[in-house]
């Protein structure tokens, strides 16, 4: 997953990976998101539950890592629920 979101946002995987031993993977990605120079998160959120169920058994049919971070990239970002969704 660390190695997934670093290429997303164009970070360095192995300062993901030294935050990540905080204890936290929804930390560490909201922290790099937010940090991003890269990707930018939406100022507004208006996700429903359908949506993201969708999105995530999408997601799941991705076997691939360049398939997955290819999927992630279409869609657009936003931090909602304390973490982050993009959409």
């Amino acid at each position: 997953m660390i190695k997934i979101f670093s290429r997303i946002f164009g970070t360095n995987e192995s300062s993901m990976l030294s935050d990540l031993e905080k204890g936290d993977v929804a930390e560490t990605v909201t922290t790099f998101f937010l940090q991003s120079k890269k990707i930018f998160p939406a100022e507004k959120a208006c996700l429903t539950v359908n949506e993201v169920d969708s999105f995530l058994d999408d997601l799941t049919k991705l076997t691939h890592e360049d398939d997955q971070v290819y999927f992630w990239k279409l869609k657009k970002c936003n931090t909602k629920w304390g973490s982050y969704v993009m959409f």
